[in-house]
């Protein structure tokens, strides 16, 4: 299989970079690697249209200058690129998301081992940290959760080994559904049901705690069918969307139910907690 390689030139480059791996998740690239310009993104060529890489979505053009180099290149043997990159990631000294790779650490609490094939969904976007340091001060303790937006099952997996009862884990990709069941096996965990499709899919039941860590324009078109699933005095874990993003969020969910707020903020991406009252 062929693929196309767009290297991307962002200028400033901070907060450049972040900003377009956010646009990037949006698009069916496969993996990305940061450059000391910005980054490369790699993506099939029967995925590719050069459409979707122009008017990136965080990167206006009034405020950024991106330049974009396509070229080609033969199948790219994703676990040999990412043995080569990939650091485990913690979280203080309860949370260790490691490669099979690397060595486990036994002083900390909790590890959840992935076979990394692509950028999102590792473990090393902020969002996704983010939703696992709210998660490490939650009590898990038989409840069911829901988790949208699944992507390589990190945090569903995350809520079974803290605790949880029953988790159902949702993604449109089937890529991401296959290598959620990968790392359900992996990890020796249970009570994961995986499903392909979107809020649509979401069993006729409530859940306890719903986790959706996706993109700003998902959530905004889902969170009245999230709220719909929420139990009464349930939690939601929001993230996937930058700072600028946050009032439009809050406003969404307050216009269905009512409840307090936890807020992190890492560099310019936001992850919320809202415990409905």
């Amino acid at each position: 299989m062929k693929y196309k390689a767009l290297t991307f030139s962002v200028s400033p480059l901070n907060p450049g970079r972040e900003l377009l791996l956010a646009s990037l998740e949006d698009t069916p690239v496969e993996s990305v690697e940061d450059t000391e310009e910005g980054a490369i993104a790699y993506v099939t060529e029967s995925a590719y249209r050069a459409e979707d890489y122009t008017n990136l979505a965080y990167l206006p053009a009034d405020s950024f200058q991106v330049t974009l180099d396509v070229g080609e290149i033969e199948t790219v043997n994703w676990n040999s690129e990412w043995e080569k990159h990939f650091d485990p990631v913690q979280i203080g000294d309860q949370l260790l998301i490691r490669a099979e790779f690397h060595s486990p650490q036994p002083h900390i609490t909790h590890e959840i081992v992935i076979r990394p094939k692509m950028a999102f969904g590792t473990g090393h976007h902020a969002t996704t940290a983010q939703i696992c340091q709210f998660m490490l001060n939650m009590d898990w303790a038989g409840k069911t959760v829901l988790d949208m937006g699944t992507g390589t099952g990190i945090l569903a997996i995350a809520a079974r080994i803290f605790g949880s009862g029953p988790v159902t884990a949702i993604d449109i990709d089937s890529w991401s559904t296959s290598n959620t069941a990968e790392h359900v096996e992996l990890n020796q965990v249970n009570e994961i049901e995986i499903i392909e499709g979107d809020a649509a899919v979401i069993p006729d039941k409530k859940y306890e705690v719903i986790i959706a860590n996706i993109n700003r324009n998902v959530l905004l078109n889902d969170l009245q069918i999230y709220i719909e699933h929420l139990s009464e005095g349930g939690t939601l874990l929001l993230s996937g969307f930058m700072e600028a993003d946050e009032s439009q969020i809050r406003e969404e969910v307050e216009r269905w139910v009512q409840g307090s707020w936890e807020r992190s903020l890492r560099g310019k991406w936001v992850a919320l907690k809202f415990n409905q009252l």
